[in-house]
This record gives structure tokens, C-alpha cells and sequence, in this order.
């Protein structure tokens, strides 16, 4: 997340889609990037770009797509099970209830 918020002030800055990654996850610690080896980091990032695009268009076709669902008193275990492990939003109502 951390990363993201780094790229996105460095894309608004007027870096390079490319330099702003690879200065994105230096900063936060990832040098996998830096390894002069590592191949040509322009291609590695439309490769990316076009598989989230394919997850996203794969997303829309649910009919849950964009819907949050509401679901009262949830366990603690349901919860991890079904929503936190698949990071999958959920608003739990009655949580504060006594």
C-alpha cells in the first residue's frame, strides 16, 4: 500500500511510469527491481498492467461486482475465514451491540 501512495506522488511529480516503480520499491525496501540483471523493467510493467487488467475485467463479469455486503453480528472466524484471508471487504453490523 505503502508502495502505491509512493507511485502514485512520483507519477503526479512527472517520473516516468518505469523510474517511478523502480523508485517506489527501493524505498520501500524491495531491490529485487535494481538487479541489473533482472531484465528490461518497461516490458515486466506492461506485463503487470495487462494482468491486472485481465483481473479486473474478469472482476466485472461477477454479479457482486462493486457491491460490499452487509452481514450482522459475523464471528470472529467467519470473518477471517471467509472475508480477511480472500481480502474481500464486508461491513459488520451489530458488532458493538452488546
Amino acid at each position: 500500500m505503502r508502495a502505491l501512495l509512493i507511485l502514485n506522488e512520483l507519477a503526479r511529480s512527472g517520473k516516468r511510469q518505469a523510474e517511478a516503480v523502480r523508485q517506489a520499491l527501493a524505498h520501500c525496501g524491495i531491490d529485487y527491481v535494481e538487479d541489473p540483471a533482472a531484465g528490461n523493467l518497461d516490458a515486466k510493467i506492461q506485463k503487470r498492467d495487462w494482468v491486472l487488467e485481465c483481473y479486473r475485467r474478469t472482476a466485472r463479469q461477477a454479479t457482486t461486482h462493486g457491491k460490499v455486503p452487509r452481514i450482522p453480528k459475523l464471528s470472529r472466524q467467519t470473518f477471517l475465514d471467509n472475508y480477511y484471508a480472500l481480502n474481500r471487504p464486508v461491513v459488520m453490523t451489530g458488532a458493538m451491540d452488546n
